[in-house]
Order: structure tokens, then C-alpha cells, then sequence
């Protein structure tokens, strides 16, 4: 179904999408603008997916309301930062990628012009799958917010981690992300 398909274009791309993400602007030429179905864009409805996710990870009382408070204003931030891309599937795909590649690699955040090349390139490949096109929104409003949690941990734990200077756990945590990219 949607979950499969979806992973399948992630470990078809990811290769791709470290490439893209390393190269320096002005290796990259312009941003194309083509044109888009936006099978990656959904209505949004009232949802407890972010609740849902902290309880699959957390194990304690204390634990799953850390997972929600993290979730919670990782996609605040998110919608905040980019609100032209919010309800988008493709652009919470984009940012846990994009942050996944950056823990990976131990880079600079990318920059704009190479994150709207990967926006692009991952909403024009949601148009291609007749599951995007055919997909709930509540669907995808799950992938959204899974992306965008994942993306969420992924950031914050390395940032401590670095914080703390904890090589042991600096390690794990781009094991983590490198894996995201590979899934």
C-alpha cells in the first residue's frame, strides 16, 4: 500500500538525495519550477497523531509526554518556518531527510536552494505514485506528522547529544538518521 510505496521511493532516492544536499549552490544551477498534481498536499483534520506517535515511543508516563511536547513544537517550528508547505507530505519528507542527511554526515543545514531542489524532486515523485493520488487525507496527514516527529527527534537528540559532547551517543544518533535514509 501507501507506507510501502512510500518507502520504497525513500531507499530509491536516498542516494540521490545526499548528493543533492552535499553539493555546494553553485554546483547545483537553478531551481526548476515544473509543474505539480500535489498529490502530497491534504486537508487537514483534528487528529491525535502526534499523541498516537509518543505513545508508540515512549515507555513511561513522563516519557510519552516528553515524545508529545517535542512532536508538538517540531511541527510548529516546521509550519512556522515554511508555511507555504504546510499539509504537505513532500515537504515533511524533505525536512526528515534534509535533517537526517545533516546528523548523517555532521554538515551545515542545507541550504535553501538545495532544500527546494529536494522539495521539488520528492513532490514531483509523490504526482508519479497512483497511491499519493488516491490516498486519504487522513492518511497523509499520518505521514506528515510521522515524518515531521521523526525528523523532530532525530534534530533535537543530536543537538543534545553535541550539547553534552557525548561521542558514544553522537554515534548512535547518526547510525539512526544514516538508517532513515536507507529505509
Amino acid at each position: 500500500g501507501l507506507l510501502k510505496s512510500v518507502s520504497n521511493m525513500q531507499s530509491e532516492t536516498s542516494e540521490k538525495v545526499k548528493q543533492l544536499l552535499m553539493q555546494r549552490d553553485s554546483d547545483r544551477g537553478s531551481v526548476t519550477k515544473n509543474s505539480s498534481k500535489n498529490y502530497a498536499v491534504f486537508k487537514p483534520s483534528p487528529s491525535e497523531n502526534l499523541k498516537n506517535i509518543a505513545n508508540e515511543m515512549g515507555k513511561s508516563t513522563e516519557e510519552k509526554a516528553i515524545f508529545l511536547e517535542l512532536f508538538t513544537q517540531t511541527k510548529k517550528g516546521f509550519e512556522a518556518e515554511a508555511p507555504d508547505k504546510k499539509n504537505n507530505v513532500a515537504a515533511a519528507m524533505t525536512f526528515l531527510m534534509a535533517t537526517a542527511v545533516m546528523v548523517y554526515h555532521q554538515s551545515p543545514e542545507p541550504s535553501d536552494k538545495a532544500t527546494e531542489k529536494l522539495f521539488n524532486g520528492i513532490n514531483s515523485m509523490f504526482d508519479e505514485m497512483p497511491e499519493m493520488a488516491t490516498a486519504s487525507s487522513k492518511d497523509k496527514q499520518f505521514l506528515y506528522d510521522l515524518y515531521i516527529s521523526y525528523g523532530g527527534l532525530i534534530l533535537a537528540s543530536y543537538q543534545e547529544a553535541v550539547g553534552t559532547k557525548n561521542k558514544e551517543t553522537i554515534d548512535a544518533i547518526r547510525v539512526l538518521a544514516g538508517s532513515t535514509l536507507l529505509d
